[in-house]
């Protein structure tokens, strides 16, 4: 399991267009002939990768299912009580112990791979750690600065005799090969012949971490596909002697949104999960509350583009508003699998107008309940505090209360939009722009392939045993920075499409068969589009059905895009003075001219913070108890 406030890190890594190789054979729609709206990105090169070889994906994904349901109901339970009757002191040290007498797989893997040099520091790391460390409760020889072990075992020495990229396995180890080693591993390791030994040393390294690998379950929409990368990488990506020193820059400052966490973590024990009908989809949907014991406003939350409602993130800006003193409530993005499936009432999210009305419809629902279920506590006031796609609707919503009057749609006294995107379109060629920067860098294909894959294994290093810290840059440069922000926003848009197969939408949008056991070579076709490629191919066809005021022909992506654009709004934006907006001058996803724009709208109403990327401040004290500041001297609390 990897740190949980790496675990950002690594999901950003865990694309998209790596996928497993199956039977099925992909099929791509041909574009090559294509003069329709937005040819220009259809005939742009793709960015493609290597393939983690998966040729037992029905079974490996049958296994991933036990595996995680035997997480969530047994493992997680019983590590939550080791939790409470063990210090953590205590953990640490009988996990010391447990790598310590790993040190026979070590010994004979650097030693298998003629590496005596390694084999002898170990050596040496074993006799001190087990007499003055007294069987390794102590890491004596690293007190004494002695270099740190490194991961060595059989499926590792294979590797360096040359089986490569083996394809990947759930258990017992990652790949085949692994596997394979496994074996020699556990005869040469010493608990194997104490009843129930490795077993117990096994829950007690996983017992801190197996609450970030329950949630990373319950709110990805596909998380085999990507533990299978991470995993994959990990152990088929050979040691780069690659270093990077920390560049400043928007994206870099956007990286630090991964230190965004809960001050308390059983905060998020704490909330409630419900499920309201929607009469506009004729779902269930899901949201979380997190209560006062007395009266008080509602503070609702949008998570940013992709983002679960349970996610660690989400759950901090909760915290943020309950601590104020506000009833939290949160629910998941538009562009989230929960949201797609229960409450949005197109075939594809994008088209900004029709996602924030969505949003508005399913709060009004979560708000009926709330005052139907919990009754008094539940005040009349409510307000919403929005980050990224979040925000981008908040503000939507903001400029449509006359017409959400009209339909019946509850009122907010409030509107918090923290770093939203000034024109969508723009912001999505930003995206691409980004996760296609290796293109640019390393025209050659095949030097780009040996870049990416010494990259990988640098980033995979850094964010498992990296010193990394808030506030501390991260190792990166910033060129590498935008690759991994545009890797994650890609990401989300593979789950989009994926989602929408899900949902039936058929016609000549999918053309690979895809089963919910065999889904690689599907997964090798939507992750060709881009952003662009995707708003051109699936959203501006739709609402050019949908809408009398958009038709499927550039004069109409024009339309579309200027629908999804603030300045379409400004006078109603302009109008409504419960408006806050929060965001930062380096912010990637604003374009030239936007931060002006933003200041002439909003005036007073707009705090501009002059780094911190998108989103990249938010783990700061003083910037999180600002916006409550500035939230609650809008939005009272009485």
């Amino acid at each position: 399991m990897s740190n949980p406030r790496l675990r950002p890190i690594l999901l950003t890594l865990l694309p998209l267009l790596v996928v497993g190789c199956t039977s099925t054979e992909t099929k791509h729609r041909d574009w090559s002939d294509y003069d329709g709206p937005g040819a220009a990105h259809f005939q742009e090169k793709d960015l493609t990768f290597w393939e983690i070889r998966d040729g037992g994906e029905p079974t490996n994904r049958v296994l991933d299912d036990g595996v995680h349901l035997g997480a969530e109901y047994v493992i997680a339970p019983l590590a939550k009580g080791w939790r409470f009757i063990s210090p953590k002191s205590v953990r640490e040290a009988v996990t010391r112990v447990g790598k310590n007498l790993l040190y026979p797989v070590r010994l004979v893997s650097n030693l298998s791979q003629g590496k005596t040099d390694e084999a002898g520091l170990e050596t040496e790391r074993f006799l001190v750690n087990t007499t003055v460390g007294v069987l390794g409760i102590r890491d004596s020889a690293a007190e004494m600065d002695a270099p740190a072990p490194r991961a060595q075992d059989m499926g590792l020495a294979f590797r360096e005799w040359g089986w490569e990229d083996s394809s990947y396995t759930k258990l017992p180890r990652p790949t085949v090969r692994d596997s394979v080693g496994w074996i020699p591993d556990t005869l040469l390791d010493p608990l194997t012949y104490v009843p129930l030994g490795t077993i117990a040393l096994r829950f007690n390294d996983t017992s801190d971490s197996i609450d970030s690998y329950v949630e990373f379950g319950n709110t990805t929409y596909d998380p085999y596909r990507l533990e299978r990368m991470a995993r994959s990488l990990n152990r088929n990506l050979k040691p780069t002697t690659y270093r990077a020193a920390a560049e400043a820059g928007s994206a870099s400052d956007t990286l630090q949104y991964v230190f965004l966490g809960l001050e308390d973590k059983s905060f998020a024990e704490e909330k409630q999960e419900r499920e309201v009908a929607l009469a506009s989809t004729g779902q269930d949907f899901p949201y979380s509350v997190w209560l006062q014991d007395h009266a008080a406003p509602v503070m609702y939350v949008l998570p940013g583009t992709g983002g679960h409602r349970n996610a660690t993130s989400t759950a901090a800006l909760a915290e943020m508003a309950f601590k104020a003193g506000y009833h939290a409530v949160t629910i998941s993005s538009s562009l989230n699998f929960e949201f797609i499936e229960t409450a949005l009432t197109t075939d594809f999210p994008g088209f900004a107008p029709s996602d924030a009305r969505d949003v508005h419809v399913a709060l009004t629902a979560i708000d009926a309940d709330l005052h139907e279920e919990f009754g008094a506590v539940i005040g009349r006031n409510r307000a919403v505090m929005g980050i990224s796609m979040g925000a981008y609707h908040a503000l939507f919503m903001a400029a449509a209360e006359q017409e959400a009057r009209h339909a019946g749609l509850i009122e907010f006294q409030g509107y918090m939009a923290i770093n939203p995107p000034v024109n969508l379109m723009r912001a999505a060629q930003g995206f691409d722009d980004y996760f296609e920067l290796p293109l640019k860098l390393f025209p050659d294909d095949e030097e780009r392939e040996e870049k990416m894959r010494i990259f990988f294994r640098y980033v995979l290093d850094v964010a498992g045993g990296g010193d990394l810290r808030p506030g501390k840059p991260l190792p990166l440069t910033e060129d590498g920075a935008k690759f991994l922000t545009g890797m994650a926003f890609r990401m989300t848009l593979m789950d989009v499409l994926d989602q929408a197969r899900d949902r039936g939408v058929t016609g000549d949008f999918f053309l690979t068969p895809r089963t919910n056991s065999d889904r690689a070579a599907s997964y090798r076709e939507i992750a060709r589009y881009s952003w662009m490629e995707y708003f051109y191919a699936f959203v501006l066809p739709e609402q050019a059905r949908l809408r009398s005021d958009i038709e499927n022909t550039d004069r109409g992506a024009d339309v579309l895009s200027s629908l999804c654009d603030l300045r379409n709004i400004e006078l109603d934006l302009h109008r409504n003075p419960r408006i806050r907006v929060v965001t930062n001058r380096n912010d990637m996803l604003l374009k030239p001219g936007d931060v002006p724009f933003l200041r002439q709208l909003f005036g007073w109403r707009l705090t501009l913070h002059e780094t911190g990327g998108h989103l990249g401040n938010l783990w700061k004290p003083e910037v999180r108890r600002d916006l409550m500041q500035q939230m609650q001297d809008m939005f009272p609390l009485k």
